[in-house]
């Protein structure tokens, strides 16, 4: 098998599932919502997924791709042991962490990041709002750092399935059993552990940034746990402009106060 031939099998093999997760989700969130519907969920639909398809759906396959042409030795080689996998997706996890909270602190980045937090509901259509410069800047961070890490592309590519998965997960606008809630979220970040993170209070939202696993929240001191956030978005940004799609293209580059 060629580097590109095992390339395309790992993009698209999850692709397939990840969309037939995204059906499996709206479903759920459908029939057994864990908060009532945004009145204006219709208009957020439209300009999340206008958003997604901009740019951020080729984030999936980007950063592999931007991998594979660093590395002109790849010839298709699978991950040969669990452990190895296990360790690269741990530290793979870990950068995505310190990039979301990085997000968090860097003034510049954030304005791009805010995008993704001025959503006034969340669902798994929130999981797909990103400004389209945020990728572009973070994307060849990840892609340049996993590469000089000796990380194949193959195994971005599955990390980039399995946190999309997650994330999928982690924004539905689902309700799961209190206790399966609980035991889940020592482990892997659910829809209770991530609400924390897209509160309307700045005391949640600057806490919960684990993409897949909670264990970097917990150990580095940003966990954020207690009553679930009475409101979500960013205050600054509450107006009904910016639920349209070129209001949302232009908010990084708007005053702050603009809302």
């Amino acid at each position: 098998m060629t580097g590109a031939s095992a390339l395309f099998q790992y993009l698209w093999g999850p692709g397939a599932l990840l969309a037939l997760l995204f059906i499996a989700l709206g479903v759920w969130e459908h029939a057994r919502p864990e908060h009532p519907p945004d009145p204006s969920a219709g208009r957020r639909w439209i300009s999340n997924s206008a958003l997604f398809l901009s740019f951020e759906a080729a984030n999936l396959w980007l950063t592999p791709l931007l991998s594979f042409l660093a590395m002109p030795s790849f010839r298709g080689t699978i991950v040969s042991s669990g452990l190895r996998l296990a360790t690269i997706l741990i530290a793979l996890d870990l950068l995505q962490y310190l990039l979301h909270r990085l997000s968090h602190g860097l003034g510049w980045l954030w304005r791009l990041h805010a995008v993704h937090h001025t959503d006034i509901d969340i669902d798994i259509s929130t999981s797909i709002r990103h400004h389209p410069g945020e990728s572009l800047v973070l994307l060849p961070i990840t892609a340049g750092l996993a590469t000089l890490a000796g990380v194949m592309p193959v195994e971005l590519a599955l990390y980039g399935a399995v946190e999309f998965a997650v994330q999928l997960f982690a924004h539905a606008n689902v309700a799961l059993p209190p206790a399966l809630e609980r035991a889940l979220a020592w482990v892997v970040v659910t829809p209770g552990f991530h609400r924390f993170h897209h509160s309307r209070d700045p005391r949640q939202s600057n806490a919960n940034y684990g993409q897949v696993l909670t264990i970097w929240d917990r150990l580095l001191g940003t966990l954020a746990t207690g009553a679930p956030p009475a409101a979500f978005g960013v205050i600054e940004y509450l107006a009904p402009r910016f639920r349209s799609l070129g209001w949302i293209f232009l908010q990084p580059f708007l005053p702050r106060a603009a809302g």
